[in-house]
């Protein structure tokens, strides 16, 4: 019960960081989030579409997902480049701020988890 509870009030405090109130708001959010800041070992391009494959039509719709991401690129979160290979696609890519801030996050469950 112990570590629930200090997992959570960290949880708490860290809630109080833009970034991170900002995409722990609803599942739509986290998955774009987790998708934006992950670094894939073959080259991915993130566009719309990579998106709406990879959150289930039960999480959210891809209306959604397209108001969520721009909502993101709105506040900074995350940025919008166009593609070097396909000069029609958009290219969604998480800030610099917001990969640093996902990792402060990891890193802070990873220290509480392995403390008990």
């Amino acid at each position: 019960m112990s570590l629930a509870f200090k997992i959570f009030t960290n949880l708490i405090d860290l809630r109080k960081n833009n970034i991170i109130k900002f995409f722990l708001k609803n599942d739509c959010r986290i998955c774009i989030w987790i998708l934006s800041v992950t670094r894939f070992e073959e080259n991915i391009i993130k566009n719309f579409e990579f998106y709406y494959k990879n959150i289930p039509n039960d999480v959210s719709s891809n209306l959604n997902i397209n108001n969520q991401i721009d909502l993101a690129i709105s506040k900074g979160y995350i940025e919008k480049k166009k593609s070097d290979i396909d000069k029609r696609s958009t290219i969604i890519t998480a800030s610099d701020e917001s990969i640093y801030q996902f990792n402060m996050l990891l890193k802070n469950l990873k220290k509480n988890l392995s403390s008990h």
